[in-house]
């Protein structure tokens, strides 16, 4: 039995969960998929730029890596790793469907900061400046994941709150919360920062991006088809 937030799980219950939250992570990103499907102007199709779908993956799977080698739990590194994978599929499906690829200043500035972030974790790693050490690389790359990943969803807080976006954003963010919560509740106690630390930075920044994509919807109601003008016809007695 493993002691986790809920109270002792046995092995096997952590296990099963764990997959199943993996998959509940990979369907979450059907709704903004099936948005795409509509024509490019249509009220209801999604428009999820390629370039910063893209960052979100490389964002997160520099997270897995860290967590993998640092010494996280399985469960942890291993929905991570599924979670950085909806992004990536996002960001195919989104180039298939003609989505402009656009690369806008806090791209750039996010990829930079990938590779700045990879250049110094690969040296504490493996110890090329001193004592190796695979735990603290790790602390240092999920905590660079966490930067970046916030100046990378800047651009769509902003965009979600400003805009109307589709409903299946909101769906697709909710269910992720939803995963996320339920690893964290999974996890063995007292939880790590490498174990727990992403996914409390995750659930932080969903709850805010649902918060901007209901405000949006709220600040910018569907526009109201046009009734005729033209008077009522007389009535014949």
């Amino acid at each position: 039995m493993t002691e986790t937030l809920i109270g002792p799980l046995s092995d096997t219950t952590i296990v099963a969960v764990t997959w199943a939250t993996s998959w509940l992570f990979l369907l979450c990103i059907t709704p903004l998929l099936w948005s795409l499907h509509y024509p490019y102007e249509h009220p209801r199709r999604a428009h999820a730029k390629p370039v910063m779908w893209g960052t979100w993956f490389i964002v997160g799977s520099m997270a897995t890596v860290g967590q993998a080698l640092g010494g996280a739990p399985f469960e942890s590194w291993w929905a991570k790793a599924v979670l950085s994978t909806g992004p990536l599929i996002v960001a195919v499906v989104a180039v298939l469907r003609h989505e402009p690829l656009v690369i806008t200043k806090v791209d750039q500035w996010t990829l930079w900061m990938c590779l700045i972030g990879v250049a110094i974790y690969i040296p504490l790693f493996f110890g090329l400046l001193g004592p190796a050490a695979p735990e603290g690389a790790g602390v240092f790359v999920v905590i660079v994941a966490m930067v970046v990943d916030t100046v990378a969803a800047a651009g769509m807080l902003y965009g979600a709150w400003r805009g109307r976006e589709p409903v299946t954003q909101i769906v697709t963010f909710t269910l992720a919360l939803g995963g996320v919560l339920t690893i964290l509740c999974t996890l063995p106690v007292p939880w790590t920062f490498l174990s727990a630390g992403i996914f409390v930075f995750l659930a932080a920044q969903q709850v805010l991006i649902i918060a901007a994509l209901i405000g949006g919807r709220v600040r910018h109601p569907a526009p109201v088809p046009p009734t005729s003008t033209m008077p009522p016809m007389p009535t014949v007695t």
